[in-house]
C-alpha cells in the first residue's frame, strides 16, 4: 500500500513523469514497454482440467514462474450447448 501512495505522490508532484506506453520497434523486431525491451513469456492453462478453487494459485505460481501471459483454450461443446439453448429460445 505504501508504495502505491508513494508512487502516486511522486506523480502527482510531476517528479516522475508517469506516461506509460507500449509500441512495437520494427527496426529492431522488439517490444518496446515504458521504453525498455519487452518479452512475451506465455503459458497455457487448460481451466476445465482444473477444479474452480486452485485457478488463482495456478495462476499465482504461473506467475512466479515469470510468465507474464496466459493463453487457453474454449471448448466449443461446452460453449455449444450455451449457444444453442440462446437459439432455441429466439
Amino acid at each position: 500500500m505504501w508504495k502505491n501512495l508513494l508512487l502516486t505522490l511522486v506523480c502527482w508532484t510531476g517528479a516522475v513523469s508517469c506516461a506509460r506506453n507500449f509500441y512495437i520497434d520494427y527496426d529492431r523486431d522488439t517490444f518496446v514497454k515504458d521504453g525498455q525491451d519487452f518479452r512475451y513469456v506465455s503459458g497455457s492453462v487448460h481451466y476445465f482440467r482444473i477444479l474452480e478453487p486452485y485457478w488463482n494459485d495456478v495462476l499465482k505460481k504461473a506467475r512466479m514462474m515469470g510468465l507474464n501471459a496466459i493463453t487457453t483454450l474454449v471448448i466449443a461443446k461446452l460453449c455449444a450447448v450455451g449457444i444453442a439453448s440462446i437459439f432455441h429460445r429466439i
